[in-house]
């Protein structure tokens, strides 16, 4: 059985969901029919329900994913959208809602409106929930590494005022990370983002369209694009 399966199996907090649990554990052992019949089943249940206790489930339920690697695996579609997206979005509609509606819609379900959600997060948290902090960090940097991922090939796939600008955020967002080795780790990834973006700038602004990775070589730039690698035949 995976950690996170026997996690939310063995919690106090599932005890009073046996259906759901059903699921959980069949969900484990590749039974994926047996197991949405169980979710099924559940899901019929809580239509009975007050909003009041589907709050109290679905909170249980992200308090533990919270905790859990790989939660969202658990968070399959029927769920996802009979059950917990409209709990946390009719909650997040309340006057003075607190964080939580926001983080666990944003790090846990599928939304386009996933980004902002976590933005409202941090905010209602004071800048402190380091969880939604590096979920954001995360949401930029990859934006930012996805224009690069091909500029060894001279392909840049983003908008330099963009990326500038998701730097920038990176930049502001760094200074909140509470603990000094991620902290750093994050300074020098957000360095590298913008010595890439600042050469690649200089780059074109020559009036050169090919070659970027040889121009960063011929300057002694150590971008890993730049290395070459040898294998034996």
């Amino acid at each position: 059985m995976s950690d996170m399966y026997a996690l939310f199996l063995a919690s106090r907090d599932m005890a009073g969901y046996p259906l759901f649990k059903d699921y959980c554990r069949l969900k484990d052992q590749g039974l994926r029919q047996a197991s949405f019949q169980k979710l099924d089943a559940f899901l019929q249940k809580t239509r009975e329900w007050e909003q009041a206790e589907k709050r109290v489930f679905v909170s249980r339920l992200f308090s533990l994913c919270e905790t859990a690697e790989n939660s969202r695996e658990l968070i399959v579609y029927p769920l996802e959208q009979r059950l917990l997206k409209p709990v946390l979005e009719r909650w997040m509609e309340e006057k003075d809602c607190d964080a939580r509606p926001f983080k666990w819609h944003g790090l846990f379900l599928s939304s386009e409106s996933r980004l902002e959600y976590l933005e409202a997060a941090l905010e209602k948290s004071g800048k402190k929930d380091q969880q939604v902090l590096e979920a954001l960090m995360d949401f930029y940097s990859h934006c930012v590494w996805y224009s690069f991922h091909h500029i060894a090939e001279d392909a840049y796939l983003g908008e330099i005022e963009e990326d500038r600008q998701m730097i920038q955020r990176l930049k502001a967002l760094h200074k909140y990370i509470t603990d000094e080795e991620r902290q750093n780790g994050w300074k020098k990834a957000i360095a590298g983002h913008e010595a890439l973006l600042n050469d690649w700038t200089a780059f074109i602004s020559s009036g050169q369209t090919e070659g970027f990775a040889e121009w960063c070589e011929e300057k002694g730039k150590a971008y890993s694009f730049t290395q070459a690698f040898y294998y034996d035949a």
